[in-house]
């Protein structure tokens, strides 16, 4: 492969990895795109060691190499932001909120364990009443009650949160029917 297509295809990456880790930033990426990157290092590597007869070609290839140097310093002053908890990360912040839970979320498969300790919390840690049942057994009780609750009355999801009801506290699950339209039916 000639020298003049290598360029090409290595501007071609170097905005794929730029465009990558904008898509990381913005939360579309789990991961940062570090392989990537190092495939591009390599490339250069190779390229440097390749006799360059044009001044033309040496000078693009030393405005690429410019070019990558900088977007990895920029790169990882932004990872180390996002590593300090100086700058939030979408993904993270994601994981990180806890769930509400007058609000309530709603369960299609299995409920996630950060939204029920929420519900337990609220239901007997800030409650002030005495404990019922500890963190293990409500989790079993709430999963059983789930899968009763969508077996009559088939629906795939449901929606779960916390009522104030007078001077208690009471859970509500509601069957999430297809259309969007929840029918009522809680438990105590």
């Amino acid at each position: 492969m000639n020298f003049d297509r290598q360029i090409a295809l290595l501007e071609d990456a170097l905005r794929r990895l730029r465009i990558d880790f904008d898509r990381f930033m913005a939360g579309a990426l789990a991961i940062p795109p570090e392989d990537q990157r190092f495939q591009i290092e390599r490339k250069i590597r190779q390229l440097r060691q390749q006799k360059v007869r044009s001044f033309a070609q040496r000078f693009r290839l030393g405005t690429l190499e410019a070019s990558f140097n900088t977007l990895s310093e920029l790169h990882g002053r932004k990872l180390r932001d996002i590593e300090r908890g100086k700058v939030p990360h979408p993904r993270l912040m994601e994981s990180r909120q806890e769930p509400n839970p007058f609000q309530g979320f709603v369960v299609e498969g299995t409920a996630n364990r950060s939204a029920v300790e929420s519900l337990y919390k609220e239901l007997y840690g800030n409650s002030g009443r005495k404990r019922k049942t500890d963190f293990g057994s409500f989790e079993k009780h709430l999963a059983r009650q789930i899968a009763k609750l969508k077996k009559k009355t088939g629906c795939a999801k449901v929606h779960l949160r916390v009522a104030n009801d007078g001077d208690t506290l009471k859970l509500k699950a509601k069957p999430v029917k297809k259309a969007g339209v929840r029918a009522d039916s809680s438990k105590g």
